[in-house]
């Protein structure tokens, strides 16, 4: 008892403190509170939790343990998850269009975004018709390098009607992406403001890093 809190304490300098029980007739050690490492929580066995298990800001699980691939690892911490929405906007890469029913969804696992959107085209008369068309709005900002991020886009406007496929890049160091036309002669072009017009529908997933 120390000022009404209940102590459970082992006095000498860098010895344990172990929870033991019996197993079916065997003596376990459930848990071991490794007080040479500060205290370090090693379980025999699974965790059950009736709420929330809360990591502090920094820290995460840590794989270290699992054999490591024929890659070059730079990290076994899963130090992030996280769920929500975002609201896409459209643009040339200064001035802003409008867009109707905006809406997005997205998953962060770590350093990967995972993010769904869909939008039509409201009115574009204020972009500049031979510039880039630029979706943003993407909830976080990418990562300054080029990592290939891709991903699909479905529309009932451009690119349809020449069968031409679109596909969408994040650009670096943004929350924008933008699309680009492939056709089957292997040659490409980024889509233009002038590649599209209101009332267009358009919908995809876009996967990239941060």
């Amino acid at each position: 008892n120390s000022s009404l809190d209940f102590i459970i304490g082992n006095a000498t300098q860098d010895k344990d403190i172990l929870f033991k029980g019996n197993d079916g007739g065997s003596v376990i050690t459930a848990l071991t509170l490794d007080m040479s490492a500060a205290g370090n929580a090693t379980f025999n066995g699974s965790i059950f939790s009736g709420g929330n298990v809360v990591v502090p800001s920094g820290n995460g699980i840590d794989f270290s343990a699992t054999a490591n691939s024929g890659g070059s690892m730079s990290s076994e911490l899963l130090d992030d998850y996280e769920e929500g929405t975002w609201t896409p906007t459209v643009s040339d890469g200064s001035s802003n269009g409008t867009l109707t029913s905006p809406s997005g969804f997205y998953t962060k696992i770590g350093n990967t975004v995972v993010a769904d959107y869909s939008y039509t085209i409201n009115d574009t008369s204020g972009l500049s018709s031979g510039s880039t068309l630029v979706i943003g709005g993407l909830p976080y900002t990418s990562i300054n390098q080029f990592v290939g991020s891709q991903g699909s886009v479905r529309s009932q406007g451009f690119g349809t009607a020449d069968n031409i496929p679109v596909v969408a890049e994040v650009l670096q160091n943004t929350t924008n992406m933008r699309y680009h036309f492939f056709a089957r002669n292997n040659s490409q072009r980024v889509v233009t403001v002038a590649d599209i017009s209101s009332g267009e529908f358009a919908a995809g997933q876009i996967i990239y890093k941060v």
